[in-house]
């Protein structure tokens, strides 16, 4: 029953681990003179060192050192027990572990998408905000585009300018002091760093002309 169990459990890590138990007999359990632990009887002296263990039925259930609960439990099974009742032991013992493992697992990934989820929370805020910013600047900027517009005009056009605005657009200056070309020939200003003010024809793509100031 033992071998059977032995190789369905591996008793030996329980049992070997306690190097008291393994190093402590020289000879066989059948010698006289020998006590139940497999100390000779009349010896004074340490045990051997661990290089001469006894074999392993020389520990079981005579142990005085085996304070390792698996140890005992290792013993109890193989003693008392079926193959079936060991291995429905260390079945329900895995599952606690896994059980933990599982729960521990399922925690980490919450708090993983927890951050995840506030993570992109920030991000989306943040890029709204720029954006809020961003039309916010443009309109500030266009608004005071637009005052200043109004503040340049002379006093004595602007009646004239809102009257005739149909008939005055084509032939009417622009800011810059460029003529606007007919209807359908859109005027690009370019401006270098020397101060050139050229005109390009959008349909044509070619430079038409240039002042040089």
């Amino acid at each position: 029953m033992a071998l059977a169990l032995e190789r369905v459990y591996p008793f030996d890590e329980f049992i070997r681990e306690d190097t008291r138990c393994g190093r402590a007999a020289t000879r066989p359990q059948s010698d006289p003179g020998d006590d139940s632990f497999g100390f000779p009887a009349s010896s004074s002296g340490p045990p051997p060192p661990s290089g001469s263990a006894a074999p392993l039925h020389h520990c079981l259930g005579s142990n005085p050192h085996a304070g390792d609960a698996r140890a005992n439990t290792a013993e109890h099974f193989r003693d008392n027990s079926t193959l079936q009742e060991y291995w429905n032991y260390g079945k329900k013992k895995k599952n606690k572990k896994n059980k933990k493992k599982n729960k521990n697992k399922k925690k980490r990934k919450k708090n993983k998408n927890k951050k995840k989820r506030k993570k992109n929370k920030n991000k989306n805020k943040n890029k709204k905000n720029k954006k809020k910013n961003k039309n916010k600047k443009k309109r500030k900027k266009n608004k005071n585009k637009n005052k200043n517009k109004k503040n340049t005009r002379k006093k004595g056009n602007r009646k004239t300018r809102k009257g005739n605005r149909k008939t005055r657009k084509g032939n009417r200056k622009t800011r810059k002091g460029n003529r606007k070309t007919r209807k359908g020939m859109r005027v690009y200003e370019v401006r270098s760093m020397k101060s050139s003010s050229c005109r390009i024809s959008s349909m044509k793509q070619t430079l038409t002309s240039c002042s040089w100031s």
